[in-house]
């Protein structure tokens, strides 16, 4: 990062994810990384003593690694876990030693009662202490902190396994303050130039394979050969930070596109009480009006079409996603929707910057897109994508918003995870009441990914109601169940 932008770095090292977030709140770290889950509350929180003055969220690049919390120390305590824990006579004397304060507490949480969970400050330092055999018989950590050599060399447990069981989504990113976009898009884009120089096979050695861009001006177009000049591409990177014990695989591959790609995202601690956060610009003027106004490329079957009788009806994919945002915004209301059709992607891009229209449904992101879209030389925020295609011109179609409203992006974002979330869990519209409260955005909206796949359904159902009789479901249109390559390539560095 430091060589595409020409300058020093400054290593600053912080122990706990409110502590790194503290530090990015207050400017005192330009970029966060390695203990970076990306959640929703954390998308949205702000340390308690910040929230008194300003309130400041938080844009994530996209991941570099997935994980999820697992289990290691004595094999009987360790299948306990693995199994839920259900023989509780047997595992009474259980006890699991986390970091304090941290998501894998509150994971621990969910599973034992608090006399069987150790919290320690700083678990890494304490297992060369040897809590493990002596304060606890298990310990809990990221999987790809589970590395049996160390466990070997610091402490003298002959009998120790690593639990294959993971407990929850790990997903870690680079994170940055949410009042600079423009920041965020050109972190974002070396993670991408990264993982398309190790898929095309371009290392230090030739480096000026890349090419050069000048979406963030003239002064950084060799942007992406300085940095993979400097660290050499993304699968070098991954090689040095972790030993050769610890394999890349899983979801830590890069995607070829015939495996899924749909991935929900961890929620984290959402149904925790916590203060309300101010609606934001756009949500606040979306409730003024009581409508959703949504662009439309219509002529498109399966993802959006126009049939006029008395009046017109609009369906399809596209549309049934601005019908899940307006639900999820409005108290459940899919039919307060307003749409505007768009000529063209490039129309719905003006009518965008322009405000002529809140969200724009159907839109590729690129990294132009992203940065300095063509038309309206401004850059533009979207969703994950809700449909992978099959040509350059529409390699993704995501919801667009505009940058300048980060909490409106990131409701728009959530909605789409919702309905990904919800197949994953096995909930459909007749089952939506099984989707978790959300008190993120308020009392108000408590119901919001309820109402969302009470209007819509999940994923599956969108898709099979759309598009299955045009498009038959597969390739990377499926969920990742954490076994595919995730790292999707992005179009636009090469």
């Amino acid at each position: 990062m430091a060589a595409a932008l020409g300058a020093q770095v400054e290593l600053v090292n912080v122990t706990l994810e409110e502590t790194l977030f503290r530090e990015l709140a207050e400017d005192r770290v330009d970029i966060g990384t390695s203990i970076n889950t990306m959640e929703l509350q954390v998308l949205q929180a702000t340390p308690e003593e910040e929230k008194v003055a300003k309130r400041r969220g938080f844009r994530f690049s996209s991941p570099f690694l997935y994980g999820g919390f697992r289990v290691a120390g004595d094999p009987f305590y360790v299948k306990c876990a693995e199994q839920d824990f259900r023989h509780l006579d047997e595992c009474k004397d259980i006890r699991l030693c986390v970091v304090a304060d941290s998501s894998h507490e509150f994971i621990a949480k969910q599973y034992l009662p608090q006399r069987s969970i150790v919290p320690l400050t700083n678990l890494g330092a304490n297992l060369t202490d040897g809590v493990l055999g002596r304060d606890c018989n298990i310990i809990g950590l990221e999987g790809h902190c589970m590395i049996e050599a160390f466990i070997r060399e610091h402490l003298e447990m002959k009998n120790y396994q690593i639990g294959g069981r993971q407990f929850s989504k790990g997903v870690y990113s680079l994170v940055t303050r949410e009042n600079d976009p423009v920041f965020a898009d050109f972190v974002e884009s070396i993670i991408q130039a990264l993982l398309v120089a190790e898929y095309h096979n371009i290392t230090q050695t030739n480096a000026d394979e890349l090419p050069q861009t000048n979406v963030f001006g003239s002064d950084y177009r060799n942007m992406f050969r300085k940095a993979i000049a400097y660290g050499g591409n993304f699968g070098q990177l991954h090689a040095r930070a972790f030993p050769e014990f610890t394999p890349r695989n899983g979801m830590n591959r890069i995607n070829e596109g015939d495996t899924g790609l749909l991935y929900a995202l961890p929620f984290g601690e959402i149904e925790a009480s916590q203060d309300v956060i101010p609606l934001s610009p756009v949500m606040q003027m979306v409730l003024d009006r009581s409508v959703l106004r949504c662009g439309v490329q219509v002529d498109r079957p399966g993802f959006a079409t126009a049939e006029s009788s008395v009046w017109t009806t609009y369906s399809g994919m596209d549309v049934d996603y601005c019908r899940a945002v307006a639900a999820s915004l409005l108290g459940g209301d899919a039919d307060a929707v307003e749409f505007v059709v768009v000529e063209s992607q490039n129309d719905g891009f003006i009518m965008l910057a322009n405000g002529d229209i809140d969200v724009l449904p159907g839109a590729t992101r690129t990294l132009e897109n992203d940065v300095l879209e063509p038309t309206t030389k401004q850059g533009f925020t979207f969703s994950q994508p809700y449909f992978y295609g099959y040509s350059d011109e529409e390699d993704n179609l995501c919801l667009a918003t505009r940058q300048d409203d980060h909490d409106w992006s990131t409701f728009v974002d959530w909605t789409v995870s919702a309905t990904i979330y919800a197949e994953e869990i096995g909930v459909n519209q007749t089952a939506s009441y099984q989707m978790p409260e959300v008190f993120v955005y308020g009392e108000d909206r408590k119901r919001m990914f309820r109402d969302c796949i009470l209007a819509v359904g999940s994923y599956a159902e969108i898709y099979d109601r759309n598009l299955a009789s045009y498009i038959p479901r597969g390739g990377r249109n499926v969920l990742n169940a954490q076994t595919f390559a995730e790292h999707y390539l992005v179009p636009g560095i090469l």
